[in-house]
């Protein structure tokens, strides 16, 4: 456990999977900072608006791009569609990321990742080539060839970004284990936008 920008982090693993949940000293702040969303706008919108223009639109990439080594090479833009979210470039290594936003207090685990693409689970590795090869073009974004051999050869790894507005639960669930996740990163901010 340590602090780090005013948040409380926790960091370790369960399930052979990396988790790192972050908890804001400021919850309101952590949606204003990060996103140009007002609190007042952010509880007036669903839940899916909220998952898909601000933290799919700007909490994950920002707070990604943040990172130490990382550069976002593709991040969807507030779509609703089921394809990929973000891919990060770590090092040499690409990060595929699939980005939730729930006001539940549910665990995170395979029950977030619900959509199907040709008889495919989200974030499986048929789904991901799928998703890449329908949705993402070359113009847009740089390393596309790179990261399509990637998806091809199954080099990449596997992240899940969760924002979670609700009553804390568990970390995660060991279904995550299903789909060869890499990392899953949680912040909980306790109700804000209720």
């Amino acid at each position: 456990m340590k602090r780090v920008d005013g948040d409380l982090v926790v960091e370790g693993q369960k399930h052979g999977i990396e988790v790192e949940l972050r908890h804001p000293d400021d919850g309101e702040s952590f949606y204003t900072s990060n996103s140009d969303a007002s609190i007042d706008e952010l509880r007036d919108m669903s839940s899916q608006d909220i998952g898909a223009q601000v933290v799919e639109g700007d909490i994950a990439p920002e707070m990604i791009e943040r990172r130490t080594g990382y550069d976002v090479l593709y991040a969807d833009k507030g779509g609703t569609d089921p394809g990929i979210d973000l891919i990060a470039k770590d090092g040499d290594d690409y990060v595929i990321t699939e980005v939730k936003f729930t006001r539940q207090g549910k665990t995170p685990g395979k029950g977030m990742l619900d959509s199907y693409r040709d008889g495919a689970r989200q974030m499986k590795n048929n789904w991901i080539d799928d998703a890449f090869g329908d949705e993402i073009s070359s113009s847009d974004m740089d390393e596309y060839t790179e990261v399509r051999s990637a998806i091809r050869t199954e080099d990449y790894r596997k992240e899940i970004f969760v924002v979670q507005d609700g009553p804390a639960g568990k970390s995660i669930t060991s279904g995550l284990t299903d789909f060869d996740i890499d990392d899953v990163n949680i912040i909980r901010t306790s109700g804000v936008t209720q």
